[in-house]
């Protein structure tokens, strides 16, 4: 997932190469390789324009909808969240099930967090932060705000004697 603040130019203002670049990027960005098959030699300047902006267009229509996308992911994780802290969560417990409550947010977090298909965070500090960020990932959060404020929540509850800023 690309930066959710990035824009695409509809028409750019280069040179028949820098034209062919731009073309080749919004294309690899757009569908998710170079393109091929395009007989660009018997294209002008103009027509590659027009098929780089509309490679632009399906870029911003891309974007568009992956933060729609993470704004959804946001609001489930969110649900989940209020839900283990307001209703609880069942947990089989040596052969009885038992409703339990979460006390507050950040323990709600960890609970989600443990019953991912993450690793535990290690002690060895890289394999620790990989696991958070393939967790933030999974929950569809990876790339934008929320998903760096998750990382810091999570980075803060499996790493409390480290400063968040000290590695992001």
């Amino acid at each position: 997932m690309q930066n959710s603040n990035q824009t695409f130019i509809s028409t750019p203002t280069f040179d028949r190469k820098g034209i062919l670049q731009t073309m080749s990027d919004y294309h690899k960005e757009a569908y998710g390789y170079r393109p091929r098959g395009i007989d660009y030699k018997s294209m002008s300047n103009e027509e590659l324009s027009e098929v780089c902006a509309t490679y632009g267009a399906v870029c911003e229509q891309n974007l568009i909808e992956e933060r729609e996308n993470a704004n959804q992911s946001f609001l489930k994780h969110e649900a989940l969240i209020t839900k283990y802290i307001e209703v609880g969560a069942y947990l089989d417990v040596m052969g009885k099930t038992l409703l339990v409550k979460a006390d507050d947010r950040k323990t709600a977090i960890k609970w989600l967090y443990d019953a991912s298909n993450c690793v535990q965070p290690s002690n060895d500090y890289y394999l620790g932060k990989q696991d958070l960020e393939f967790y933030v990932y999974n929950v569809g959060l990876f790339g934008f705000k929320e998903g760096d404020s998750l990382l810091k929540e999570l980075f803060e509850i499996y790493h409390p004697n480290c400063n968040f800023n000290e590695f992001y």
